[in-house]
Parts: C-alpha cells; sequence; structure tokens
C-alpha cells in the first residue's frame, strides 16, 4: 500500500509522541538532579531519583510536565517525518 502525506503525518505524530513519553521521565529525574543545591544533596543518583520520586510523590510524578511537552513535540514529529519521507521520494524518484 503506498502512503500518502496524511498518512507520513499521522505516523510522525504518533512515533514522535511514544518517544516523548517513554523518555520523560528520564529527562524528569535530570532536572531534579540538577536543580539540587550544592551541599543538600535530595538524590545520591538517578536510580535513586527514580525510586524515591515513585514511593514518595507516586509513579505519576515522573510523567508531570508531559502534556505541555506534547504539544510541542508532536506536530514538529509530524512534520519533520513528512518532510523527510517528501524529500526522499522527491530525490529518489527517477527521471
Amino acid at each position: 500500500a503506498k502512503l500518502g502525506s496524511a498518512d507520513y503525518l499521522a505516523i510522525g505524530s504518533v512515533s514522535g509522541a511514544v518517544a516523548q513519553t517513554v523518555s520523560y521521565p528520564f529527562d524528569s529525574v535530570k532536572k531534579r538532579l540538577q536543580a539540587q543545591e550544592l551541599g543538600t544533596k535530595r538524590y545520591a543518583g538517578m536510580l535513586d531519583c527514580f525510586q524515591k520520586v515513585a514511593r514518595e510523590e507516586g509513579v505519576a510524578a515522573l510523567f508531570r510536565g508531559t502534556l505541555p511537552n506534547l504539544v510541542r513535540v508532536v506536530p514538529y514529529s509530524a512534520v519533520m517525518f513528512a518532510s523527510y519521507e517528501a524529500a526522499k521520494k522527491f530525490l529518489t524518484t527517477e527521471a
């Protein structure tokens, strides 16, 4: 089956949303580790941060802020993937 531009936009949107949702907890932990004040380390490292956040605030806390991030990432991923596929098709079509 031949895919059209709308299909590529949808595929890009879904792949961007899935990738961002899966990776967001790691970004959340990174931000928490970076926000620690010098001398008062609340977390010993990434694994400790994951465990403490999940235990004290719930697993959902690792995903807090995902929606605004998706609003930014999904359109970008859709356009980038569709543009890539269009350019690839244009450049590989034999004249």
